[in-house]
């Protein structure tokens, strides 16, 4: 019979729970900063009505996206409003990733735009498939039903 040494043992990970309401004031301050910078680059664009427009369709779409994730993270699993929820965080990420695009490929060389396109049009198409094509139950590991991809990175490692 070994006898082990309670001070060799390896540590166990533990992974404080909060809840959702314990960090509504972060997600309060992230979007009043957002709300902050976009009034500032509304007011140093002042005489640019397009730039304004595009700040303006930004910060709403952002908002959208973050309430449609809210939204479908409060649905159960399986639920028809649930895969229209799907389709509309990935329609709003896909806008931003165009938009985001187009802004930055307008100072770039062509080379570079190039470049930054194909990975835009990447992004597009790979979330995609990997929201509405890929198989559900890959991805998926022997001891539980959950996706790998929303696993703590904690939990992640301790099994590599």
């Amino acid at each position: 019979m070994k006898m082990t040494h309670p001070e060799k043992q390896a540590p166990e990970i533990v992974i404080p729970q909060t809840k959702p309401d314990d960090l509504r004031w972060l997600s309060f301050l992230g979007f009043a900063f957002l709300f902050f910078n976009s009034i500032i680059a509304i007011y140093r664009a002042r005489d640019d009505v397009c730039t304004i427009i595009y700040i303006v369709v930004a910060n709403i779409t952002i908002y959208l996206l973050f309430w449609c994730v809210r939204e479908h993270e409060q649905l159960p699993e399986g639920s028809r409003e649930k895969e229209k929820y799907k389709a509309a965080i990935w329609f709003l990420a896909a806008l931003l990733n165009v938009g985001f695009g187009y802004k930055v490929s307008t100072i770039l060389p062509f080379a570079l735009s190039a470049i930054l396109w194909s990975l835009v049009v990447v992004s597009v198409v790979g979330t995609f498939y990997l929201f509405f094509l890929f198989p559900a139950d890959k991805g998926r590991d022997d001891e539980s039903s959950s996706d790998l991809l929303l696993k703590s990175p904690a939990v992640l490692l301790s099994k590599v």
